[in-house]
């Protein structure tokens, strides 16, 4: 029985000591550390105002030593989420219920698998599970107290799925679409493994970047030019200006990420025949996997997406032995260019009984239709030995 346990949510990272927090965090989770987390709400990319308010969740024993945490923040709408409930968000409206505030426990902004309840790496699978009920018993709590209509789990990590770290709780399914490394020598033995009119496509697409003119470079953040740091502000920005939406992230967020996590930023550089940077991709580098964040382009070149967000990106990894490269959520199109399609997860506790109850049937129904569909898009495939 768990004993002598201290439970509480904090309004800022700044209450908890950067080395304590980053203790419980792996060194394949660059989003979960606590400089990343700090930058979010020192820039004020999530605050209420944004409709992100910071309300982490904290378990530490009497000597004040970390035992479980979790990012979480109090939710004002479902922008920034990538697990879509505004369904969920348009029944409660209809009659007469409040959605928000939600409670969810997620990286804003940032679909990627990882462990949403931090804990010791040494913890027993008992004792973490354990810790997860009383994760989620004050998360409960919490809800009623403050009359919260629901809370959520995105994203976690595969191994915490596996674990039922978040058992009792409604579970929902998606696809995402991971490529991975195979012990591959270079790029043209990662084509080796493609059926011939894949690899020939793929070929073509690059050979299109090559006779355009363009040249690319990768760089570490102490080697960017101011000139550089604006051109990638403005590359990510306008991806959201193109689609008549403003961004997420503003660019206080990414001087105090350069400043405070280089060594996991790498930034990927496109310049045109006259030596002009036209485009960039932002990567955040963990120890097994590569995380393809931000895109974007000041000059529409054909194919030079696929060049920034999914080749070069297979290269680095290929060439840097590491695993597994996420190059963030959707895309149907990743499948053709090798990668394949993962499940994902999130879990979810609604308040109100009756929408628990018909929550719950949609869940069960949409389960079926997403299984179906990532045994399908296996057969989308490139592999030679593609199902």
């Amino acid at each position: 029985m768990v004993k002598r346990l201290k439970t509480e949510f904090i309004s800022s990272l700044a209450q908890v000591d950067s080395a304590d927090w980053n203790a419980l965090v792996d060194d394949n989770e660059p989003f979960l550390r606590h400089e990343f987390l700090s930058a979010l709400e020192l820039s004020e990319s999530v605050s209420k105002a944004k409709g992100w308010q910071s309300h982490h969740f904290i378990c530490a024993d009497d000597a004040g030593e970390l035992l479980a945490v979790s990012p979480m923040y109090l939710k004002y709408h479902s922008y920034g989420e990538y697990v879509f409930d505004w369904a969920w968000a348009d029944a409660y409206q209809r009659h007469g219920l409040s959605y928000y505030p939600k409670l969810i426990s997620a990286i804003p902004f940032t679909p990627s698998q990882s462990r949403r309840l931090l804990m010791p790496a040494l913890v027993s699978p008992a004792r973490q599970l354990e810790l997860s009920r009383v994760f989620q018993n004050v998360v409960e709590q919490e809800c009623k107290r403050s009359g919260l209509s629901s809370a959520h789990v995105l994203f976690p990590s595969a191994e915490q799925v596996k674990s039922k770290l978040f058992k009792g709780w409604m579970e929902r399914r998606a696809t995402q679409y991971h490529w991975f490394n195979r012990s591959y020598t270079n790029f043209e033995d990662f084509l080796t493994v493609l059926k011939s009119s894949k690899r020939k496509n793929i070929r073509k697409e690059r050979k299109t970047i090559a006779n355009s003119g363009i040249t690319t470079q990768w760089y570490r953040v102490d080697e960017l030019s101011n000139t550089l740091r604006e051109c990638f502000y403005s590359c990510y920005e306008n991806t959201y200006h193109q689609r008549g939406q403003h961004a997420y992230l503003n660019r206080a967020f990414f001087d105090l990420l350069f400043d405070t996590m280089p060594q996991a930023c790498l930034l990927l550089f496109a310049f045109n025949g006259a030596g002009k940077a036209i485009a960039c991709s932002l990567f955040l580098k963990g120890s097994e996997t590569l995380y393809g964040r931000y895109w974007g382009c000041i000059e529409e070149v054909p194919c030079l997406h696929f060049e920034l967000c999914y080749y070069q990106g297979i290269e680095y990894c290929i060439k840097h032995k590491l695993h597994c490269f996420d190059a963030g959520a959707q895309g149907e199109h990743k499948l053709l260019r090798g990668f394949e399609p993962q499940c994902t997860f999130s879990y979810h506790l609604i308040q109100h009984a009756e929408f628990a109850h018909a929550i719950d049937r949609f869940l069960e129904e949409e389960k079926e239709h997403v299984e179906q569909y990532r045994e399908d898009a296996k057969s989308w495939l490139p592999y030679k030995n593609a199902n």
